[in-house]
C-alpha cells in the first residue's frame, strides 16, 4: 500500500502535481514537475565532468595542481557502495562549485523546495495552526546546501533504504526520461509498513524530510540518472568537505 495521493494540475513552470500523505494527514513528499530546465541540466552536467576531469588532470599530472588542491578535488568524486549487496552509487559532489559557477542552477533548487515547502504546509506550526516565521531555519531559501550532487546509477543495482541523516529537506531531480531504464523506482516509508513508490518523468522532482527512509527500487535495466541536493541548518560546506557530519562541521568552524 502507498501513501494517499493529492493530485494537482500542472503547468509548464515549476508546479506541484502530487502531495503524497501519511494516514495522519501530513504531507511526507511533493512531487514538482517541470522542476527545472534542460539548460540548467547541462549546466549541471558540464560542472560535473568539469570535476571529473580535474579529478583525472590531478592524478595524470601532478605538477599541474598542488598537493592539496588534489586531495581537495579527489574527494568531489566517489564510486559510493552503501555495502555489499545494499546498492550505490556514482557520486559526483557538486557543492560548493554549483553556488559559485552555477548560482542559478543552486537558487532553482532551493526555490523547488520551497514551492514544495508551501503547499505542503512545512511552513505551518501544526501543534498551535500558526505561521513560522520566515527566518526560521526550516524556511529552505534561510538554509545552506550541505551537498549537491550527480547521481549515476550505471552499473548499480539499486539503494538501500536509509535516511538523509543530518539534512532537513532532500530534493531530488531526475534527469533521464523513465523510459530509459526498468525498474529503479524511487521509494518512500511512509510508515512502519507501507512505502509509496514514485517514478518521476524527466526534469520533475519530489522534495521530502530528510529523515524519511528513502531509497531506489532494483534497475533491471538501463542507465537512472539523478540529480540530489540536501539542506540544513549550517552554512553551505565548502570545497573538500563533502557532505559532511555534524561533528566534522563543528570541527571545521572551531578550526
Amino acid at each position: 500500500m502507498g501513501s494517499k495521493r493529492e493530485d494537482i494540475s500542472s503547468s509548464t513552470s515549476p508546479t506541484v502535481t502530487t502531495i503524497h500523505r501519511n494516514k495522519a494527514g501530513n504531507a511526507i513528499a511533493v512531487e514538482v514537475a517541470s522542476a527545472i530546465s534542460s539548460e540548467e541540466v547541462a549546466t549541471m552536467r558540464a560542472l560535473s565532468g568539469g570535476i571529473k576531469k580535474c579529478i583525472e588532470q590531478g592524478k595524470e599530472d601532478s605538477s599541474s595542481m598542488d598537493l592539496d588542491e588534489i586531495k581537495s578535488f579527489e574527494v568531489h568524486f566517489e564510486h559510493r557502495s552503501f555495502g555489499e549487496g545494499k546498492g550505490g552509487n556514482d557520486c559526483t559532489y557538486l557543492a560548493p562549485f554549483l553556488q559559485a559557477i552555477a548560482p542559478g542552477v543552486a537558487e532553482t533548487v532551493k526555490g523547488i523546495a520551497t514551492l514544495a515547502w508551501r503547499a505542503a504546509s512545512w511552513n505551518i506550526d501544526l501543534e498551535n495552526g500558526e505561521n513560522i516565521p520566515n527566518d526560521n531555519h526550516f524556511n529552505p531559501m534561510s538554509m545552506g546546501i550541505r551537498t549537491s550532487e550527480h547521481l549515476s546509477y550505471n552499473g548499480w543495482r539499486s539503494l538501500e533504504a536509509h535516511k538523509d541523516v543530518g539534512s532537513i529537506y532532500t530534493i531530488m531531480i531526475s534527469i533521464k526520461d523513465p523510459e530509459d531504464y526498468e525498474g529503479g523506482e524511487f521509494f518512500l516509508h511512509n510508515s512502519m509498513f507501507e512505502s509509496t513508490n514514485v517514478k518521476l518523468d524527466k526534469f520533475s522532482a519530489i522534495v521530502f524530510k530528510s529523515n524519511n527512509i528513502h531509497g531506489v527500487r532494483p534497475i533491471t535495466s538501463g542507465h537512472r540518472e539523478s540529480f540530489v541536493t540536501e539542506l540544513w541548518i549550517n552554512d553551505d560546506s565548502p570545497i573538500g568537505m563533502c557532505r559532511p557530519t555534524e561533528e566534522q562541521w563543528e570541527t571545521f568552524i572551531s578550526s
